[in-house]
């Protein structure tokens, strides 16, 4: 499954509280499994993950669910164990 952790500035109109989740659940991320970076990763790990469910055309995404569905963007993120896959 595809899930987004854009930066609190990229939505401009939701409200403070929502950029504040969005802000804490990338800190989260990076803190978590590393540095965000414009290329994708393929991350390993058991994670929970709430975010705005969100159905994306299926054109040929990496990661994408067979159905679509995306979380974007991510409001909440708890991880054990993760790691960069090789």
């Amino acid at each position: 499954m595809i899930v987004e952790f854009p930066a609190a500035n990229c939505a401009p109109r939701a409200t403070a509280t929502a950029r504040a989740k969005m802000t804490r659940a990338r800190r989260a991320l990076i803190n978590a499994c590393g540095s965000a970076t414009r290329s994708y990763r393929r991350l390993r790990g058991t994670a929970t993950i709430t975010g705005v469910g969100f159905f994306d055309e299926v054109h040929g995404q990496t990661g994408v669910a067979p159905n679509g569905i995306e979380l974007h963007p991510v409001m909440a993120f708890r991880a054990s164990g993760c790691q960069i896959a090789k």
